[in-house]
């Protein structure tokens, strides 16, 4: 019976009070109403949450006013029965209150809009997070304004609501409180950003991952997850390639968690990339090429290897300048399988290697010359016989001189050995006068590459076989 359980809201029984309270709730009667307003009113204690949740399940406009005198006069009560610091870690006493209005409906809006105004930061709190649940766009302004509150916390509530309200519009104000300078509103600005789902945002989101603040990372991370699509999905892949352990770990988890767009090749290619699914990327051919050469930009030397692998797979021209890029990469495996995937190129790659020779870094003019030696053009020969002389000078005063000289002589020989008759004359004689100079012998390689010695003894062979000496 109705009335028995309005008799139980005055029980000294705290629990039996609550109970009674969410039996009134679930009846949907409307004289239940009066009797938990009654309660609210008189006296309210443990099962106070229940009494407030009550009045909002049964979603009637007359628990408009008393819900939002009650959330008004909270601090005072809460002042009144568990002394002034009370306040503190309170969000049980006022979260009931602000959920149940929402629950209300359109009712609630200019009460809620009204408490924004109060000049308690914990109503004004509330308020913002009520309003967020009720979902009104008639909202939007007045929470954009409180972005602008003297209080973090109720900065940090205003954002989440803007968030909860999804409109579009909210997006300028959230990118401008997500550069702020306070760490928890940044934080904040960068979840509802992320329930906003504007793609906009990715960028300011982006510089957010990379902050020092490591909660503010994490948000991003999570904001850019629930935005989705590729441009996001490289956002987070550059936040799994630097920052803390728990950076890597939320990035790694939120792009396993990622659908993307699978309707072309491109996009399932870049999808496999972003993921490190090379094996992937590769089955979908040369559509996955320009996802590859993205790669090339990882902060990671181990993706950037097997991007390059890849790509050696593949051998398409479109990747010839990227790999030429990627022969001066700091990581020693990532340049050696760049040279190698640039002879795999053949003649296409020939006119870049020669002007690699001239590079100022001595290791891309060694590793030029390697991938020449894999070629075996024999137009590569004058070009490598100016690279030998270039270093002549250099041996004993630069790092790297020797490796580069060797590399030059190795792939002369290789070339020499293969098609002789393809050298011109000017170029074996040279070869030759090089081979009697002992300034110019550098020790063996490891992998065995000839002394330019031996090049000019197969040069002045190929000369007497010609007849010019």
């Amino acid at each position: 019976m109705l009335w028995w359980t309005i008799q139980k809201l005055k029980s000294s029984d705290w629990r039996v009070r609550a109970e009674a309270a969410r039996v009134l709730g679930a009846s949907g009667q409307g004289r239940a109403v009066s009797a938990l307003i009654r309660a609210l009113e008189d006296r309210i204690g443990e099962e106070g949450p229940a009494v407030i949740e009550a009045m909002g399940v049964l979603g009637r406009q007359a628990a408009v006013h008393p819900l939002t005198c009650a959330l008004q006069n909270q601090p005072a009560r809460i002042r009144k029965l568990r002394g002034k610091t009370a306040a503190e870690g309170a969000a049980a006493e006022y979260r009931p209150m602000a959920e149940a209005l929402a629950r209300l409906g359109s009712a609630a809006l200019d009460p809620l809009i009204g408490l924004l105004r109060s000049e308690d930061k914990d109503v004004r709190r509330w308020a913002a997070h009520g309003l967020g649940l009720l979902k009104d766009t008639q909202a939007l302004d007045p929470l954009v304004e409180r972005l602008e509150d003297a209080r973090s916390e109720v900065r940090q509530s205003a954002a989440r609501a803007l968030g909860d309200l999804g409109d579009r519009r909210a997006l300028q104000p959230l990118v401008r409180a997500l550069a702020g300078r306070d760490p928890e509103v940044r934080s904040a600005a960068a979840e509802a950003l992320g329930m906003l789902g504007a793609e906009d945002a990715v960028e300011p989101l982006a510089a957010a991952a990379r902050d020092p603040n490591e909660p503010l990372q994490l948000a991003a991370i999570e904001a850019l997850r629930r935005i989705g699509g590729l441009r996001a999905g490289s956002r987070i892949r550059a936040a799994l390639e630097a920052g803390r352990k728990t950076v890597r770990e939320a990035a790694a988890a939120a792009l396993a968690s990622m659908s993307f767009d699978s309707a072309s090749a491109e996009s399932r290619a870049s999808a496999a990339v972003l993921r490190g699914e090379f094996d992937a990327a590769l089955r979908e051919g040369p559509a996955s090429v320009e996802a590859l050469i993205s790669a090339l930009g990882s902060r990671d030397p181990g993706h950037r290897l097997k991007a390059v692998r890849a790509l050696q797979t593949l051998r398409s021209e479109r990747a010839l300048h990227a790999l030429l890029v990627a022969m001066d990469d700091y990581d020693r495996p990532v340049q050696e399988a760049a040279a190698a995937a640039l002879a795999d190129l053949g003649a296409l790659a020939i006119p870049a290697l020669l002007d690699s020779l001239k590079s100022d870094h001595l290791s891309v003019r060694s590793l030029a010359a390697a991938a020449l030696r894999g070629i075996g053009d024999a137009r590569a020969a004058g070009p490598l016989i100016d690279t030998l002389t270039d270093l002549r000078g250099r041996l004993r005063n630069e790092s790297g001189a020797s490796e580069a000289a060797q590399s030059a002589a190795s792939a002369l020989a290789e070339i020499l050995s293969k098609a002789p008759a393809a050298f011109a004359e000017d170029d074996l004689a040279r070869l030759a006068a090089l081979g009697e100079r002992d300034a110019l012998k550098s020790p063996r390689q490891a992998d065995g590459a000839p002394e330019i010695g031996r090049i000019g003894e197969l040069a002045r062979q190929e000369l007497v076989r010609r007849g010019v000496q």
